[in-house]
């Protein structure tokens, strides 16, 4: 669970993934061989390894490599546009929202806005003819569920990321200077938004 909180504006976004993935990037048996392992004793911490490596490559590109559902909550209405992180989105499954009336929760009709599935990060854009409607003054007011990760295969090169920051974790102990460079510049480069500065 990620919380933002813009103090100037005392606007409140929290992000949590609902669902992790399914599967990993990489197998078993290309971790293994990757790091030049012939035994099975390692296996399930090898296993392991893929898993965190793979989230923390997520969290350093904002992007979500296999399909996994989020849920964003925000306590006000975007003037137009809500963006949804991580990339690349593949669907918005609801937009939901408390009505000021003090009424339960309520599913926002899709007839209000556009999904832009192939925007980095997404978008839920209002379409010109509606307003966003009325809502409640609590920090949940708006909420948004939503599918990210790549529909097909992982670009190589986030794969090969996985695998380079599985090797660090995994030799913790050597020198890995190269392998840090290599998944650095890997990183950046995917890292929606750009660079890092």
């Amino acid at each position: 669970l990620k919380a933002i909180m813009q103090a100037d504006r005392r606007t409140v976004r929290t992000l949590a993934r609902v669902t992790d993935a399914a599967t990993e990037p990489v197998t078993l048996a290309e971790a293994s061989a990757w790091l030049r392992v012939d035994s099975s004793d390692d296996a399930s911490e090898i296993t392991a390894l893929i898993t965190t490596a793979r989230q923390m490559v997520e969290n350093a590109t904002g992007r979500a490599l296999i399909s996994q559902t989020w849920r964003l909550r925000q306590s006000e209405w975007p003037t137009a546009v809500i963006e949804l992180s991580p990339s690349p989105l593949v669907s918005v499954e609801s937009v939901k929202y408390y009505p000021a009336d003090g009424s339960a929760q309520a599913t926002l009709s899709s007839s209000y806005y556009h999904v832009l599935t192939d925007a980095e990060p997404g978008l839920v854009v209002l379409k010109a003819d509606y307003d966003w409607p009325d809502i409640a003054d609590r920090p949940d007011a708006v909420e948004v569920n939503f599918t990210a990760g790549y529909a097909d295969a992982v670009p190589k090169p986030l794969r090969q990321a996985v695998l380079l920051r599985m090797q660090i974790e995994y030799q913790s102990g050597i020198a890995n200077d190269t392998a840090k460079r290599s998944l650095d510049n890997i990183q950046e480069s995917y890292r929606v938004g750009g660079w890092i500065a």
